[in-house]
C-alpha cells in the first residue's frame, strides 16, 4: 500500500466526544433516501445533532478538526450527536450521491420526528462551535432544560453561545426570583479589646 492511500484511510477523529460513522451506520431506502439506523442515536437525550463529512486528504477538514472536537465537548455525547464520516471508507459512493456530498467539509444537521424518521438536511449557518451549538439548543426547541429533561454534568469551559439553560456550560444567567436578589449577610465586627476612655466631668 502506498503512503497516499493509508493516509486516505485514516480518520481524523480518534474518538472522543466526536462519533466516528461507518458506512453501515446509514440505511438508504429504495428512493435514495439516507437516514441514521437507530443505534446511532439510541443513547442521545436529544436525538439532534451534526455530522460532517470529510476527507483526510483535505487541507480545509484538517485546519477544522480543533474546532470539531471543542464543539462536540461543548455539546456532550449524551445530549447532542457529533458525529463524523471519513468519506474514503469502502463503499461510500452510496452514501455521498444519496446526500448529495460534492465537497469537504460538508455538515449535516441530524434530527428524528415524532414519528421517528431521521431527517439529514444541509447545515449553512457558521461553522464557529458556539454558534453551532446555539443552532442544536434552540433549533425545533430540542433544549433538554426546556423538555423536562435530567440535567447533565456542565462542561468545565465556559462559552458565549447557547440557550442559556447551562447544560452545556453556557455563560448566560437565570434572571433572579420574584421578591428582589437576597440581601447580603452583615459582616461581623470585630470586638474592640483597647479600654474605653473615662468620661470627662
Amino acid at each position: 500500500m502506498n503512503n497516499l492511500y493509508m493516509e486516505q484511510m485514516n480518520d481524523l477523529y480518534g474518538g472522543g466526544f466526536v462519533k466516528n460513522l461507518s458506512t453501515y451506520d446509514f440505511d438508504i431506502s429504495s428512493t435514495g433516501k439516507v437516514s441514521l439506523k437507530p443505534h446511532v442515536y439510541k443513547d442521545l437525550m436529544n436525538k439532534v445533532g451534526f455530522i460532517q463529512f470529510y476527507a483526510p486528504w483535505c487541507g480545509h477538514c484538517r485546519t477544522y478538526v480543533d474546532s470539531y472536537v471543542y464543539l462536540s465537548e461543548l455539546a456532550n455525547k449524551k445530549v447532542f450527536l457529533v458525529g463524523a464520516y471519513n468519506s474514503t471508507q469502502k463503499d461510500n459512493e452510496k452514501v455521498l450521491q444519496a446526500l448529495n456530498v460534492e465537497g469537504f467539509p460538508t455538515i449535516k444537521f441530524f434530527s428524528v420526528g415524532g414519528n421517528g424518521q431521521v431527517s439529514l438536511t444541509d447545515y449553512t449557518g457558521s461553522r464557529d462551535p458556539d454558534a453551532m451549538l446555539d443552532y442544536l439548543c434552540k433549533n425545533k426547541d430540542v433544549c433538554v432544560a426546556k423538555k423536562g429533561g435530567k440535567k447533565v454534568k456542565k462542561s468545565p469551559k465556559k462559552i458565549s453561545g447557547g440557550c442559556g439553560c447551562g447544560l452545556t456550560g453556557g455563560a448566560k444567567k437565570r434572571s433572579p426570583k420574584k421578591g428582589g436578589a437576597k440581601k447580603s449577610p452583615k459582616r461581623k465586627t470585630a470586638k474592640k479589646s483597647a479600654k474605653r476612655s473615662p468620661r470627662r466631668r
